[in-house]
């Protein structure tokens, strides 16, 4: 028998020493519109998984993108195309596409984070947990900010899709008289031509403000049309203003506008966000970063992916420290912010 001395077995140890140390590489699928209406903030979203990737660069993690163009059925077919390349969780992004997902991850016990409004994604659900900020929370914001102002009688007009209706239902929940809501229309999400309504609502002195409960492609119509119509009172919102393209459309009409949205990510992500992506819109990257380093965390937890996501306490990351909650949402704070012709700023409800 040969024998193999110290210094051959230490040689023969380094050898193996980095396949053992190799780490199975973490694959995630980011369902996303990456075209459409909606690209810009889908693309948002890909910049901050991208700079998660980065910030955890010794890690063995891969991300496969899938543009859903913001369809329910787009969504679909991406995950079932996901499913096939073997992919060990999911992100995605927008209510309509997580409500069409959110039983699919379920039934394949594939974990998904969505990034959307709509609490009936997450609801009873084991493998699904929704990174955005509730739309009861941001429905009490509203509320109270609208009544700060001496806006309490209101028109409203909504989008028939998934996330506005979730938002406008937690509205009448939480409202308890505070707010009468005079004029009140939905429209489906692809309707741009909203005159008919806005001639109503000039021919009523009574109301304060119009909350614009509208969709990406809508909102900055409807505020371009409702000043075309000489409509002077304030326009307020929940998320769709922090759009530059919905800031365009609106031809100004937006700016100094107030709306509710999820708190900002922190200051030390933005600075780092503006460096890489001077040029890009920043709502939901901060998310879409946080999801990424989450799904990365509970790659070697006790219990699985799904088991750390509802587990999470105390995680600091873009958009600052939260928790796990038990409806399968986390603790982010909704806050009031405005339009201003540079960009989009947080505002003091005091």
């Amino acid at each position: 028998m040969r024998r193999i001395g110290l210094k051959g077995l230490l040689s023969v140890g380094c050898l193996l020493c980095p396949l053992a140390a190799k780490a199975e590489e973490l694959r995630i699928g980011a369902i996303l519109p990456l075209s459409g209406e909606a690209a810009a903030l889908g693309e948002a979203c890909r910049n901050g998984i991208e700079m998660a990737l980065a910030d955890r660069a010794v890690e063995a993690a891969q991300v496969l993108y899938e543009d859903d163009r913001n369809s329910p059925a787009a969504s679909v077919t991406a995950f079932q195309k996901l499913k096939r390349q073997g992919v060990d969780a999911l992100i995605s992004w927008s209510s309509g596409p997580g409500k069409a997902l959110a039983p699919l991850a379920e039934q394949s016990q594939l974990p998904l984070v969505s990034i959307a409004t709509d609490p009936e994604i997450v609801r009873e659900r084991r493998f699904v947990v929704n990174l955005w900020v509730t739309p009861r929370e941001e429905a009490r914001v509203l509320l109270e900010e609208l009544v700060r102002r001496g806006h309490t009688t209101i028109a409203r007009v909504s989008a028939e899709q998934s996330g506005m209706l979730a938002m406008h239902r937690a509205f009448d929940e939480l409202n308890d008289g505070k707010v009468t809501v005079a004029f009140d229309q939905s429209f489906p999400s692809d309707v741009k031509d909203f005159r008919s309504y806005l001639a109503r609502i000039a021919a009523a002195p009574h109301v304060q403000a119009i909350f614009v409960n509208l969709y990406v492609g809508q909102t900055g119509v409807f505020a371009r049309q409702a000043r075309e119509m000489g409509i002077a009172v304030p326009l307020v919102n929940i998320e769709t203003f922090e759009d530059r393209n919905e800031v365009q459309l609106s031809g100004g009409a937006l700016i100094d506008q107030w709306y509710i949205q999820a708190d900002d990510a922190t200051g030390e992500f933005e600075r780092r966000y503006r460096e890489r992506f001077p040029q890009a819109a920043l709502l939901s990257a901060g998310s879409c970063h946080d999801a990424a380093l989450l799904l990365m965390n509970g790659r070697n937890a006790q219990g699985g992916i799904a088991s750390h996501l509802h587990g999470v306490q105390d995680f600091s990351g873009a958009m600052g420290t939260f928790s796990a909650m038990a409806d399968n949402t986390f603790s982010l704070p909704a806050v009031v912010k405005r339009v201003t012709p540079s960009g989009f700023e947080k505002v003091s409800s005091g």
